[in-house]
Protein backbone atom coordinates (compact mmCIF):
# COMPACT_ATOMS: atom_id res chain seq x y z
CA UNK A 1 0.00 0.00 0.00
CA UNK A 2 1.31 3.44 -0.95
CA UNK A 3 1.82 5.99 1.84
CA UNK A 4 0.06 9.22 0.94
CA UNK A 5 0.57 11.01 4.26
CA UNK A 6 3.15 13.34 2.72
CA UNK A 7 0.86 14.61 -0.04
CA UNK A 8 0.06 18.32 0.30
CA UNK A 9 -3.41 18.42 1.85
CA UNK A 10 -4.63 20.95 -0.70
CA UNK A 11 -3.60 18.60 -3.51
CA UNK A 12 -5.38 15.76 -1.74
CA UNK A 13 -8.47 17.94 -1.38
CA UNK A 14 -8.39 18.74 -5.09
CA UNK A 15 -8.12 15.07 -6.11
CA UNK A 16 -10.98 14.15 -3.75
CA UNK A 17 -13.18 16.88 -5.21
CA UNK A 18 -12.34 16.01 -8.82
CA UNK A 19 -13.09 12.35 -8.08
CA UNK A 20 -16.40 13.16 -6.39
CA UNK A 21 -17.53 15.41 -9.23
CA UNK A 22 -16.50 12.81 -11.82
CA UNK A 23 -18.66 10.04 -10.34
CA UNK A 24 -21.65 8.74 -12.27
CA UNK A 25 -24.30 7.95 -9.70
CA UNK A 26 -27.88 6.83 -10.09
CA UNK A 27 -30.46 7.55 -7.42
CA UNK A 28 -30.85 3.89 -6.41
CA UNK A 29 -27.17 3.50 -5.57
CA UNK A 30 -27.19 4.91 -2.06
CA UNK A 31 -23.75 3.70 -1.01
CA UNK A 32 -22.17 5.43 -4.02
CA UNK A 33 -23.87 8.67 -3.03
CA UNK A 34 -22.50 8.19 0.49
CA UNK A 35 -19.00 7.67 -0.91
CA UNK A 36 -19.33 10.88 -2.93
CA UNK A 37 -20.54 12.79 0.12
CA UNK A 38 -17.61 11.52 2.18
CA UNK A 39 -15.15 12.58 -0.51
CA UNK A 40 -16.62 16.09 -0.61
CA UNK A 41 -16.65 16.33 3.20
CA UNK A 42 -13.02 15.18 3.43
CA UNK A 43 -12.09 17.66 0.70
CA UNK A 44 -13.76 20.53 2.58
CA UNK A 45 -12.03 19.53 5.82
CA UNK A 46 -8.66 19.47 4.10
CA UNK A 47 -9.25 22.89 2.55
CA UNK A 48 -9.95 24.25 6.04
CA UNK A 49 -6.64 22.85 7.24
CA UNK A 50 -7.95 19.79 9.04
CA UNK A 51 -6.01 16.66 8.12
CA UNK A 52 -8.37 13.85 7.17
CA UNK A 53 -6.87 10.36 7.03
CA UNK A 54 -7.77 8.85 3.67
CA UNK A 55 -8.71 5.60 5.42
CA UNK A 56 -11.43 7.41 7.37
CA UNK A 57 -13.45 7.42 4.17
CA UNK A 58 -15.86 4.57 4.80
CA UNK A 59 -15.46 1.86 2.16
CA UNK A 60 -16.90 -1.59 2.69
CA UNK A 61 -15.04 -4.66 1.45
CA UNK A 62 -17.29 -5.16 -1.60
CA UNK A 63 -16.97 -1.51 -2.65
CA UNK A 64 -13.19 -1.14 -2.70
CA UNK A 65 -13.10 -1.90 -6.41
CA UNK A 66 -15.53 0.93 -7.11
CA UNK A 67 -13.42 3.33 -5.04
CA UNK A 68 -10.23 2.34 -6.87
CA UNK A 69 -11.87 2.76 -10.26
CA UNK A 70 -13.29 6.14 -9.23
CA UNK A 71 -9.82 7.44 -8.35
CA UNK A 72 -8.35 5.86 -11.50
CA UNK A 73 -10.90 7.69 -13.68
CA UNK A 74 -10.05 11.00 -12.05
CA UNK A 75 -6.35 10.20 -12.53
CA UNK A 76 -6.97 9.59 -16.24
CA UNK A 77 -8.72 12.97 -16.40
CA UNK A 78 -5.87 14.72 -14.58
CA UNK A 79 -3.21 13.00 -16.70
CA UNK A 80 -4.93 14.33 -19.81
CA UNK A 81 -4.15 17.89 -18.67
CA UNK A 82 -1.40 19.81 -20.42
CA UNK A 83 1.91 20.36 -18.63
CA UNK A 84 0.73 23.91 -17.92
CA UNK A 85 -2.97 24.66 -17.52
CA UNK A 86 -5.12 27.64 -16.61
CA UNK A 87 -6.58 26.49 -13.28
CA UNK A 88 -7.26 29.96 -11.87
CA UNK A 89 -10.92 29.01 -11.42
CA UNK A 90 -9.81 26.55 -8.73
CA UNK A 91 -8.41 29.19 -6.41
CA UNK A 92 -11.24 28.55 -3.97
CA UNK A 93 -9.72 25.10 -3.31
CA UNK A 94 -6.78 26.55 -1.41
CA UNK A 95 -3.73 26.04 -3.61
CA UNK A 96 -1.94 28.67 -5.63
CA UNK A 97 -3.91 27.75 -8.72
CA UNK A 98 -3.03 30.15 -11.51
CA UNK A 99 -3.43 30.84 -15.19
CA UNK A 100 -0.17 28.96 -15.80
CA UNK A 101 -0.26 26.15 -13.24
CA UNK A 102 2.35 23.37 -13.51
CA UNK A 103 0.20 20.23 -13.32
CA UNK A 104 3.10 17.87 -12.56
CA UNK A 105 2.51 17.76 -8.79
CA UNK A 106 -1.24 17.31 -9.21
CA UNK A 107 -0.65 14.36 -11.57
CA UNK A 108 1.83 12.85 -9.16
CA UNK A 109 -0.56 13.20 -6.21
CA UNK A 110 -3.42 11.65 -8.18
CA UNK A 111 -1.22 8.69 -9.15
CA UNK A 112 -0.20 8.07 -5.53
CA UNK A 113 -3.80 8.20 -4.32
CA UNK A 114 -4.94 5.72 -6.99
CA UNK A 115 -2.13 3.33 -6.04
CA UNK A 116 -3.11 3.72 -2.39
CA UNK A 117 -6.58 2.37 -3.18
CA UNK A 118 -5.30 -0.41 -5.45
CA UNK A 119 -5.86 -3.08 -2.82
CA UNK A 120 -6.42 -6.17 -4.91
CA UNK A 121 -6.90 -8.39 -1.86
CA UNK A 122 -10.01 -6.35 -1.03
CA UNK A 123 -11.49 -6.43 -4.55
CA UNK A 124 -14.28 -8.90 -5.37
CA UNK A 125 -12.67 -11.48 -7.65
CA UNK A 126 -14.20 -11.09 -11.12
CA UNK A 127 -11.37 -12.26 -13.39
CA UNK A 128 -12.74 -15.76 -13.96
CA UNK A 129 -16.20 -14.35 -14.70
CA UNK A 130 -14.79 -12.06 -17.37
CA UNK A 131 -12.78 -14.84 -18.97
CA UNK A 132 -15.85 -17.10 -18.96
CA UNK A 133 -18.05 -14.63 -20.82
CA UNK A 134 -15.24 -13.76 -23.26
CA UNK A 135 -14.53 -17.42 -24.06
CA UNK A 136 -18.23 -18.00 -24.75
CA UNK A 137 -18.26 -15.03 -27.13
CA UNK A 138 -15.10 -16.25 -28.87
CA UNK A 139 -16.41 -19.82 -29.19
CA UNK A 140 -19.60 -18.52 -30.77
CA UNK A 141 -17.67 -16.09 -32.98
CA UNK A 142 -19.45 -13.08 -31.49
CA UNK A 143 -18.00 -9.59 -31.48
CA UNK A 144 -17.36 -7.56 -28.34
CA UNK A 145 -15.50 -4.47 -27.18
CA UNK A 146 -13.81 -4.19 -23.78
CA UNK A 147 -13.23 -0.70 -22.40
CA UNK A 148 -10.93 0.17 -19.52
CA UNK A 149 -11.30 2.78 -16.81
CA UNK A 150 -8.42 4.60 -18.52
CA UNK A 151 -10.57 5.33 -21.56
CA UNK A 152 -8.90 2.87 -23.89
CA UNK A 153 -9.88 -0.38 -25.55
CA UNK A 154 -8.56 -3.62 -24.10
CA UNK A 155 -7.75 -6.80 -26.00
CA UNK A 156 -7.93 -10.34 -24.65
CA UNK A 157 -5.19 -12.85 -25.41
CA UNK A 158 -6.70 -16.34 -25.23
CA UNK A 159 -3.27 -17.99 -25.06
CA UNK A 160 -2.12 -16.44 -21.78
CA UNK A 161 -5.60 -15.29 -20.65
CA UNK A 162 -4.49 -11.72 -19.99
CA UNK A 163 -5.74 -8.33 -21.14
CA UNK A 164 -3.61 -5.85 -23.09
CA UNK A 165 -4.03 -2.29 -24.33
CA UNK A 166 -3.19 -1.06 -27.83
CA UNK A 167 0.47 -0.66 -26.81
CA UNK A 168 0.66 -4.35 -25.88
CA UNK A 169 0.97 -3.46 -22.19
CA UNK A 170 -0.56 -6.05 -19.87
CA UNK A 171 -3.52 -4.62 -17.96
CA UNK A 172 -5.11 -6.07 -14.80
CA UNK A 173 -8.65 -7.44 -15.01
CA UNK A 174 -9.86 -4.91 -12.44
CA UNK A 175 -9.15 -2.10 -14.91
CA UNK A 176 -12.09 -3.30 -17.04
CA UNK A 177 -14.92 -0.79 -16.86
CA UNK A 178 -17.44 -2.40 -19.17
CA UNK A 179 -17.99 -4.59 -22.20
CA UNK A 180 -20.06 -3.69 -25.25
CA UNK A 181 -22.01 -6.29 -27.21
CA UNK A 182 -24.14 -5.82 -30.27
CA UNK A 183 -27.84 -6.47 -29.70
CA UNK A 184 -27.66 -9.61 -31.80
CA UNK A 185 -24.40 -10.89 -30.31
CA UNK A 186 -26.11 -13.52 -28.15
CA UNK A 187 -29.51 -15.17 -28.12
CA UNK A 188 -31.60 -15.27 -24.95
CA UNK A 189 -30.58 -18.89 -24.50
CA UNK A 190 -26.90 -17.99 -24.81
CA UNK A 191 -27.26 -15.12 -22.36
CA UNK A 192 -28.61 -17.58 -19.80
CA UNK A 193 -25.33 -19.51 -20.07
CA UNK A 194 -23.53 -16.45 -18.71
CA UNK A 195 -24.02 -15.54 -15.08
CA UNK A 196 -24.16 -11.77 -15.57
CA UNK A 197 -25.14 -11.33 -11.94
CA UNK A 198 -21.59 -12.32 -11.04
CA UNK A 199 -20.34 -9.28 -12.93
CA UNK A 200 -23.16 -6.78 -12.39
CA UNK A 201 -23.37 -4.38 -10.52
CA UNK A 202 -19.61 -4.11 -10.08
CA UNK A 203 -19.29 -4.11 -13.84
CA UNK A 204 -21.61 -3.50 -16.73
CA UNK A 205 -22.24 -5.31 -19.98
CA UNK A 206 -23.73 -2.80 -22.41
CA UNK A 207 -25.84 -3.85 -25.35
CA UNK A 208 -25.54 -1.59 -28.36
CA UNK A 209 -27.12 -1.43 -31.79
CA UNK A 210 -25.07 -3.14 -34.46
CA UNK A 211 -23.52 -0.50 -36.75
Amino acid sequence: MIDISNINYNLLAAVYKITANNLQIFSAEGWKSQFRSELLLASDQLQLGFWSDVDLIVISQENYLFAYQAFARSQALILSMKAVEDLSAWKYMGLEWSESYDTHVLKEASSLITKHFERVNKFPYKRDSWIKIINILIDKNRGFNIQSIWGERLYYNAEDQFFYNSKAIKMPWYDIEYMELSLDALTDKELKEIDLEVIIPSYAVHLRTQN
